[in-house]
């Protein structure tokens, strides 16, 4: 059974951990909580357990998910509220039969950041967003939004601890970032 939840729940940080898709969800979720109409958040649960977490931020949704989970129901549940962009692995849309319109590559880190190697690459952990946005403007990342909006949501999610931003630049013109 699908629920919205109306106060703060660890059941949806727990249960979140699991993939980069839940990681979203808790990182809006620990910004936004449910203090703000344009953050909604549901957990699909089943004897006791939580089978599927959904985030809805405007018309974004984020859906993450056990295997057991009952996708008739979510795909009732996502049609019926509708969305602009439902990101969700591969598997998750084929359960939903939904023919994704775009399709990309998940990275995940294998290891934890602070073994990784960047000796040649000049790293910038105080990073103007702006910056940020610029590249993946150039780069055309798809669904990108406004730049007022996007910055807006960044820097609230940065400010609470729950994204970080990083630059790479050559001479001194950032190229790439995370």
């Amino acid at each position: 059974m699908l629920r919205l939840l109306e106060h703060e729940e660890q059941a949806l940080l727990d249960f979140c951990k699991r993939d980069v898709f839940g990681t979203k969800i808790a990182a809006y979720f620990a910004t936004y909580g449910t203090a703000y109409p344009f953050a909604v958040f549901y957990l699909q649960v089943s004897s006791n357990s939580v089978t599927a977490a959904i985030c809805k931020i405007d018309d974004a949704m984020t859906l993450c998910c056990e295997q057991d989970a009952d996708f008739e129901e979510l795909a009732a549940f996502v049609s019926t509220i509708g969305f602009n962009t439902l990101m969700c692995t591969a598997c998750v849309s084929d359960k939903l039969n939904l023919n994704p319109q775009k399709t990309g590559f998940i990275v995940e880190f294998q290891d934890e950041p602070n073994n990784l190697n960047f000796q040649d690459v000049p790293l910038s952990n105080s990073v103007e967003l702006s910056d940020v946005y610029d590249v993946l403007k150039h780069a055309g990342f798809d669904g990108l939004s406004e730049k007022g909006p996007w910055l807006a949501d960044v820097v609230s999610r940065v400010k609470n601890g729950n994204a970080k931003a990083m630059v790479v630049r050559q001479a001194k013109v950032p190229v790439a970032c995370a």
